[in-house]
């Protein structure tokens, strides 16, 4: 999966057909040349990737090194930054609700079913209906208690309330001591609810960094060029500065801004996805390893 939102993001950040293309050209050749070091050819494979990603993204745009030489298959994003924003918002909605799903299956395939009923269910319905809420009724608070607020209270309250409550049903005798752990259970349940809304809030509209990170890729490529037509072109020096200042201004940007936006996009995999479904447990690996209860030392040669 990461092999394909991967890219996909990161060329959403970085849009731009020329840019991609060097990427991709520059990821496939020191690819290609480097025999020895497999971890520095597969940070080439995935720049490459990335560059298909932002080759892509830069069809859609309409950019070519940071000008507009074709018409956008979509729509270029500088001429409705708005629109644009929802649409990074909406990319995040996606990639979260599949991290919750991502942790029902999980439960599933742990043959957890009560976490599958109990805490990824109500989780979704949860999200779900506070996107409805906000993309429909915005933040007309008089409209979301005339009855549309219950599509978040009702599954939240399942969430806080249904798990301890299954555990209960399940005991037949209680002690003090069980008495307090499910108090304790409850209250934990109830903590982490809440902490569960403002994590989803924060991470979706952390994905606003789609946006913003456009702009400054499109940004510092302007200045370039804003600085290149300052030196003119109407002698053959100022002709050669400028030529100079865009050259390097573009790998400037490739170098720089690549480097950003990969690390951005990571984030938004690692923090707002993987925090959805990912546990850090299981076995660690160990490399096979023999071990020698003794060793017998056979000397040959001359004896003295």
């Amino acid at each position: 999966m990461i092999a394909l939102t991967f890219p996909l993001i990161f060329g959403l950040m970085f849009g731009d057909v020329g840019h991609g293309l060097i990427l991709l050209v520059g990821g496939l050749t020191f690819g290609k040349l480097i025999k020895k070091n497999q971890s520095i050819k597969n940070v080439c494979w995935i720049l490459a990737a990335c560059g298909v990603g932002a080759v892509v993204a830069g069809i859609l745009y309409g950019e070519f090194f940071g000008m507009q030489l074709f018409a956008p298959l979509w729509f270029s994003p500088f001429n409705n930054v708005f629109m644009f924003l929802i649409f990074s918002l909406f990319v995040g909605i996606i990639q979260i609700m599949s991290g919750l799903v991502l942790e029902m299956i999980n439960f599933f395939f742990t043959r957890n079913f009560a976490d599958v009923v109990l805490t990824s269910v109500p989780k979704m319905v949860f999200y779900a209906g506070a996107v409805y809420l906000i993309a429909v009724y915005q933040l007309n608070f008089t409209a979301w208690f005339s009855g549309p607020i219950l599509l978040v209270i009702a599954p939240f309250v399942f969430l806080v309330f249904a798990k301890p409550t299954f555990s209960a049903l399940q005991r037949f005798s209680w002690s003090a001591v069980e008495t307090q752990n499910e108090h304790n259970s409850l209250g934990q349940r109830l903590f982490e609810s809440g902490d569960l809304i403002t994590r989803l809030l924060s991470n979706t509209i952390s994905y606003s960094r789609i946006l913003a990170l456009l702009m400054a890729h499109w940004a510092l490529i302007l200045v370039t060029y804003t600085v290149a037509g300052l030196m003119g072109t109407a002698s053959f020096l100022g002709l050669i500065l400028s030529g100079i200042i865009i050259v390097g201004g573009n790998v400037f940007v490739i170098a720089l801004e690549g480097l950003i936006v990969f690390i951005h996009t990571l984030r938004l995999h690692f923090y707002e996805w993987f925090s959805k479904f990912y546990q850090g447990n299981g076995t660690e690996f160990k490399a096979f390893k023999q071990n020698f209860v003794y060793t017998e030392v056979i000397l040959k040669g001359k004896q003295a």
